[in-house]
């Protein structure tokens, strides 16, 4: 390639010239990638041997009865990118909390919140164990994707191995990128995270209306969520005539059971403390 930048004063111009350039460009950056003394890999029968030589797979127990009788090995497998969504007031970040507490009887889990006042987000925890509290971390602010993917791997090494974010649509990235750009980007991150250090992590996410109205279940802008994420969640909601509120939650993608199917939300009980009370009146939470 040879090119005298000196001749272009148009920035236009320029962007024209390198343009032209492009595939010669794209193959030298290949050709230094192949020459990376650093690559390194495993045949087949290495890698099995070594991952054998590690612990097990672990499987956390969420400690809600009605969910666990449904999961794999009655818990959340060991790096597991799960998507709970739903429509609003579906009672996504409900769920969410509940179990994280379950959770947090056992292990170090960390919330990171960012769509609840502070004020509001503690009546939610007024009734839980102080032994689980000390295990959970809280984390408000930024809430842009590198900071969040920073702290999971820093919160790692002290021991955190469950996340949960509230929620995708408050979590900020390069501004350029389209919504559909966007999606994929934070699901591609917090998948790799799963992947490369073994947590769980939980993202709270949203149906489209239109979605809702034609009783569909998918993301909302869903991008490559779909195929991210080992397991989906979908909480509906539903107002009968007399009042009441029903909620069913859907498995509809589970990478590590294999398993697709309904279940019906019964109310949280609150029958040692652990779980609080909610009773919910029309998608409005009654603390």
């Amino acid at each position: 390639m040879n090119l005298d930048l000196s001749k272009y004063e148009d920035p236009n111009g320029l962007k024209e010239a390198l343009a032209n350039y492009k595939d010669e460009i794209e193959k030298a950056i290949d050709e230094l990638d192949c020459l990376d003394e650093k690559f390194e890999y495993e045949n087949m029968a290495e890698f099995i041997k070594r991952v054998k030589s590690e612990p097990p797979l672990k499987v956390y127990r969420t400690n809600i009865p009605w969910l666990d009788s449904e999961l794999y090995q009655h818990g959340l497998a060991q790096g597991t990118f799960l998507n709970i969504a739903g429509a609003s007031f579906a009672g996504k970040t409900t769920l969410t909390i509940e179990l994280l507490k379950g959770l947090a009887r056992e292990n170090k889990v960390a919330f990171f919140s960012f769509e609840m006042y502070e004020k509001l987000l503690i009546r939610k925890f007024e009734k839980t164990k102080s032994e689980i509290l000390e295990n959970m971390a809280i984390i408000q602010a930024p809430a842009t994707l590198e900071s969040i993917t920073k702290r999971i791997k820093m919160l790692n090494k002290q021991g955190y191995e469950i996340f949960a974010i509230d929620s995708r649509m408050k979590i900020s990235c390069d501004p350029k990128l389209s919504e559909y750009e966007k999606n994929s980007l934070i699901s591609m991150r917090l998948s790799e995270l799963t992947r490369s250090l073994g947590v769980i992590i939980i993202l709270i996410n949203q149906i489209s209306e239109g979605d809702q109205k034609a009783g569909r279940l998918a993301l909302k802008g869903s991008g490559d969520q779909f195929y991210d994420s080992d397991m989906i969640m979908f909480l509906s909601i539903e107002l009968r005539d007399d009042g009441d509120v029903k909620r069913e939650l859907t498995i509809a993608k589970d990478r590590v059971g294999g398993k697709v199917l309904k279940i019906k939300v019964p109310d949280f009980k609150n029958s040692d403390g652990f779980i609080e009370a909610i009773k919910f009146d029309g998608g409005n939470c009654e603390f």
